[in-house]
């Protein structure tokens, strides 16, 4: 998920002199936060190979390209979005139903919070059965995510952040995959960072021999963010060639 933290004024000036990082502990209260968000159920990077049609085409030999499924995004007003689907297959990932909740406001007491769950997944080599991601942002305790796993057998379980799975002849696994980034702004209000974070419920990295077999790079489930310019485009083309 993604959350904005604003710290401005003095604190900011001093930690660029310093060159550290703000934290949500240390921020200022946000007084006029833009807020906003999304979720997408799925998100993967597919992989097409074809040196004698792309290479044709654009003298390139492969192209990359994003794929969503069940997407939604607030704007940086706040508002209310949900969006849902059923059975979606990408690459080596299967999903049975997917849901999605956006939801967040400016004034007042800004807020943004996201939530994805999917249902009735299938990855071989795991027992993952439903995967509920969540993220909040709010002056009160900044920004968080977490994710809970529920197996088949009904078992609970709430991940640490990025823990990670190796899935013999599929790839890597981790789940409550969580990065923060942070920018400097030099707005009107004075110097500021804004500090971003995000939550992905499961991110799974296929080996190099199950891109071939699936023709896709990576499967994202659960993609929780309350920054709308964050959601995964849904072309995103890059080309490239293997050739030395």
């Amino acid at each position: 998920m993604k959350i904005r933290t604003l710290v401005s004024g003095a604190i900011a000036l001093a930690l660029v002199g310093a060159g550290t990082l703000a934290t949500s502990a240390t921020a200022d209260p946000v007084i006029d936060a833009d807020v906003g968000g999304g979720v997408a159920g799925i998100q993967a990077v597919v992989r097409l190979e074809s040196s004698s049609l792309i290479n044709a085409l654009f003298d390139e030999d492969i192209f990359e390209y994003s794929v969503v499924q069940g997407r939604a995004a607030i704007g940086k007003n706040g508002g209310k979005k949900e969006v849902s689907t059923v059975n979606k297959t990408v690459g080596p990932v299967t999903v049975k139903a997917l849901s999605g909740t956006v939801s967040g406001k400016r004034t007042g007491d800004p807020y943004a919070t996201a939530r994805t769950v999917l249902a009735g997944i299938d990855i071989a080599g795991t027992k993952i059965g439903v995967l509920d991601t969540t993220c909040t942002w709010d002056e009160a305790g900044g920004a968080r995510g977490s994710t809970t796993v529920t197996d088949a057998n009904g078992n609970v379980n709430k991940p640490a952040p990025n823990s990670t799975t190796e899935i013999p002849g599929l790839g890597t696994l981790v789940l409550n995959e969580q990065f923060i980034e942070t920018t400097y702004i030099d707005g009107a209000a004075g110097p500021r960072f804004m500090e971003v974070i995000y939550v992905f419920g499961a991110h799974l990295y296929l080996s190099v021999d199950a891109q071939e077999l699936f023709g896709a790079v990576d499967v994202i489930l659960g993609f929780t963010s309350c920054d709308p310019i964050k959601l995964p485009n849904l072309s995103g083309l890059k080309l490239f060639s293997n050739a030395a």
